[in-house]
């Protein structure tokens, strides 16, 4: 099965592009089941063999690889548009390396966008993939889902946010733009799920967030503290992620100053989109604004693990929210959270037995569950711990894949079914043809009413016969005695 990955990918940096990767990645390391059992609606895969019998040189009956080419961007945003510092990974020098041969996407030159659906057309994929973030995209990615919707091919978007986080006036209708023109778009979220429902006519399909495990594993604290340059043994709080308003940096800085206690520590990790100056004036009037640690700068992948196994606590204290890649990197480091109440960090929270949830965004709440997370005794941490281990498996790339490549067979069986079932009317409709010039029947005298026969009846063939048999007698037949 070929699959078209239409998004940003490596060099380009973010979660969206992690993202991708990832799930590229999952995919081609996935063999799809044969074709023969996709349609199979059985809760136990043992009857398959008896329903198809295996055979080597049945090509029905063979796991499937699944061949993904990714489509990504030649320039993804215009510098003048772009908050931060840059849009690529620090080893990528975009003046003298190569994005290669497939980096075709230019979401301001409409002439690319023709030149990517003709790519991916003439590559003659299975199904398409789109990922969609932002409605500055409407215009391009819904140009080319329209086009290779026309040419026959399932378009699925993923949606990891349908209503962005600081909108526009203009935003809702360059989203419907786009999301009507895919087959179908899955959500990450059960709150993106209910946006889609708002603002797609195609029925949208809800999956997950999978856990990020591209960080490689946890490190000794020990080790982490020293390279962190952070001290060792106290309470540490983290804050990680791209710094922008509605993600509550300050909340939590105000929190940090309420708990009025020396052995915490408070890491700030990651860009600031925007200006710093709001936020250091808050640290500035702190108790103890020396425990705050700053590493205001894009946190490249190799460093992650040593932020996640130096912390106690991850908050995310978020004004709004859909789901969040921080928390799939800190549920794979099997780091307890404190999240606010938006969107669906609650339902990643409560389901995953993870940490806590403060109901409001009121500085003294969040301060009292960070404590909370430190004063519970072993059996709880453990518990904790627990948890997470369970869920990160229950939300695994590979349980992804499963999931959505379910959604792509689903389509491909509908479609076979509306093409098996237009070429039997097709066929219907020759036969019926070849009967009528054969003069089989009349469609004009088929659906004649009775009272239009009444001049074909003949009443004197009637009389005649009535007559031929009005001196039977059932008596003298020995037929009817017996």
């Amino acid at each position: 099965m070929k699959i078209a990955f239409i998004s940003c990918f490596y060099p380009y940096r973010g979660g969206i592009a992690q993202f991708s990767d990832c799930l590229t990645e999952a995919l081609r390391e996935y063999m799809a089941p044969p074709p023969s059992e996709r349609d199979l609606r059985i809760p136990d895969i043992v009857y398959v063999d008896e329903l198809y019998p295996k055979d080597e040189d049945d090509i029905a009956n063979q796991p499937e690889a699944i061949e993904v080419r990714q489509f990504n961007f030649k320039r993804q945003y215009p510098s003048i548009l772009f908050p931060g510092k840059t849009q690529f990974v620090e080893e990528f020098n975009p003046k003298k390396d190569s994005l290669g041969e497939d980096a075709i996407l230019d979401s301001i030159n409409p002439f690319s966008w023709k030149k990517t659906a003709d790519a991916v057309c003439d590559w003659e994929p299975d199904a398409a993939i789109i990922s969609w973030w932002m409605p500055f995209f409407g215009p391009c990615m819904g140009y080319i889902a329209k086009r290779l919707e026309k040419e026959g091919i399932f378009v699925f978007s993923i949606v990891h946010n349908a209503i962005p986080h600081e909108s526009h006036f203009f935003d809702e209708k360059l989203t419907k733009y786009f999301l009507n023109a895919c087959t179908s778009n899955v959500a990450l979220s059960h709150d993106v799920y209910t946006d889609l429902l708002y603002l797609a006519d195609p029925q949208p399909e809800e999956l997950f967030h999978p856990t990020y495990v591209q960080y490689g594993s946890k490190v000794d604290r020990h080790e982490a503290e020293q390279h962190l340059g952070l001290p060792e043994g106290d309470r540490n709080i983290m804050f990680f992620g791209l710094i922008r308003k509605y993600k509550g940096l300050d909340l939590l800085i105000e929190a940090f100053d309420l708990l009025q206690d020396e052995r915490y520590h408070l890491i700030i990790a990651g860009e600031p989109y925007g200006s710093f100056d709001e936020y250091q004036a808050l640290i500035d009037e702190c108790t103890y604004k020396e425990n705050i640690h700053l590493f205001t700068r894009y946190i490249p992948d190799d460093e992650v693990k040593y932020f996640f196994s130096a912390a106690d606590v991850a908050v995310l204290p978020y004004r709004d929210a859909t789901q969040s890649g921080i928390m799939a990197i800190a549920g794979a480091f099997e780091v307890p959270m404190v999240v606010t109440n938006v969107g669906s960090l609650r339902k990643y929270v409560d389901d995953s037995g993870a940490g806590y949830v403060c109901n409001s965004l009121d500085p003294q709440e969040i301060a009292y569950y960070i404590n909370k997370i430190f004063d519970e005794d072993e059996e709880a941490k453990e518990r904790f711990h627990e948890n997470m281990k369970y869920f990160n498996d229950t939300h695994s790339w590979r349980e992804f894949v499963i999931q959505f490549t379910e959604f792509i067979f689903k389509y491909q069986k509908a479609r076979r079914d509306d093409l098996k079932r237009e070429e039997e009317e097709r066929l219907m409709e020759e036969q019926e043809q070849i009967l009528e010039d054969e003069g089989f029947f009349d469609y004009d005298d088929q659906y004649k009413p009775p009272e239009e026969y009444d001049d074909d009846y003949d009443d004197e063939d009637d009389e005649d016969e009535d007559d031929d048999n009005s001196d039977y007698n059932p008596d003298d037949d020995p037929f009817y005695r017996l």
